[in-house]
């Protein structure tokens, strides 16, 4: 039996289950059910297919580690990286361009991608070779591969070797590597780039809006305490963000959070800043269910520090939620209005 194969059984197995298990569901940040699924088939399927004199070993890896599970069929080492969603699509951040792989010998390495069906509590199932699945480079708060799994989507390699070659680089190597995708790829930010060349960064407003939506929405998640509950918005650690992370730049960030002013509920007057947190609650919710495990810890750092959570409960959202209402209590002209509405909390308000 080769990989591809055990591979397929795997895939078999968890598409048969109706239905999935909702444990095995969740798709938020460090705690992701398809993780917790996938070594659990693997099991299964190492057991079944012993009968036939294959022997099938696995180990799963906790914590940062790339990729998340090795299988070792007949003395073979694979590694295979597990990705999922919970809307029914086929793309998501993969791992970091930068991250070292603590295990050199895999003969390959695949990804698993377990997508569920909507409004079904069941899971669709595809796998294919890593490298192949890598769509593009994206850099946020981290050079990232942008995952898509979809048949016929194209990848930054060219050939298993071309990664391969990649993944035995050093640091120094990645750097280059990146600089040379950076610059033929002129949507992306660029200061990875030579210094030699200057490189101006791109106006918040000629960006897609798609891509504004995201932005916004990750200020709102980073910087509660500066842009929620205060009478007077501070928009300094927005504004470093901004430059440091997405090499964007505007004339007047205010702008982008309250620009004209006001806005009324039900007759109640509010800052425009709450308008655009309504606003912004879809692409919050995207971009916290998306998060990878470095930005969870980046961001419920930045909360705690910020005093508006004691530590993390483990629910990014739930935390998150927490951290926007305590920034909301400092304001109480807010928390009068949002009561006089029948709104307990902020969340209430924006979310409900």
């Amino acid at each position: 039996m080769n990989i591809e194969q055990v591979l397929n059984l795997i895939k078999d197995e968890i598409e048969a289950m109706d239905p999935v298990p909702k444990e095995y569901l969740v798709s938020n940040g460090n705690n992701n059910g398809f993780e917790k699924l996938v070594p659990l088939i693997a099991e299964n399927v190492s057991t079944k297919i012993k009968e036939h004199g294959d022997i099938l070993e696995i180990t799963a890896h906790l914590g940062h580690h790339f990729p998340d599970m090795d299988l070792k069929l007949n003395g073979i080492k694979f590694g295979l990286e597990l990705k999922s969603r919970s809307n029914g699509e086929w793309t998501t951040n993969g791992n970091s361009v930068m991250e070292s792989i603590s295990d050199p010998d895999y003969e390959e390495i695949f990804l698993m991608f377990g997508s569920k069906v909507k409004k079904e509590n069941r899971l669709l199932v595809r796998h294919a070779p890593y490298w192949q699945t890598t769509k593009a480079i994206k850099v946020t708060h981290s050079p990232r591969f942008v995952i898509d799994i979809r048949s016929g989507a194209s990848s930054v390699f060219e050939s298993k070797v071309e990664y391969d070659t990649l993944r035995e680089l050093n640091d120094d190597g990645k750097v280059k590597f990146l600089q040379d995708y950076l610059r033929n790829n002129s949507n992306e930010a660029k200061w990875y780039t030579s210094e030699k060349e200057q490189v101006m960064p791109t106006y918040f407003n000629d960006l897609p809006e798609e891509e504004r939506l995201k932005i916004k929405a990750d200020l709102f998640i980073q910087f509660p305490k500066d842009l929620i509950g205060n009478s007077q918005n501070d928009y300094k650690r927005s504004a470093e963000h901004l430059i440091n992370f997405y090499f964007v730049y505007v004339s007047n960030l205010r702008d982008i959070f309250s620009a004209s002013g006001k806005f009324k509920y039900e007759n109640i007057e509010f800052s425009r800043v709450y308008k655009n947190l309504q606003d912004s609650s879809q692409a919050i919710h995207d971009f916290l269910n998306e998060a990878n495990s470095d930005y969870i810890e980046k961001i419920t750092s930045g909360w705690i520090r910020d005093e508006l959570i004691e530590t993390s409960s483990g629910d990014v959202i739930a935390d998150y939620y927490k951290a926007l209402n305590m920034a909301a209590k400092k304001n109480a002209e807010l928390t009068n209005k949002l009561n006089t509405l029948g709104f307990s909390n902020l969340t209430d308000f924006v979310f409900g």
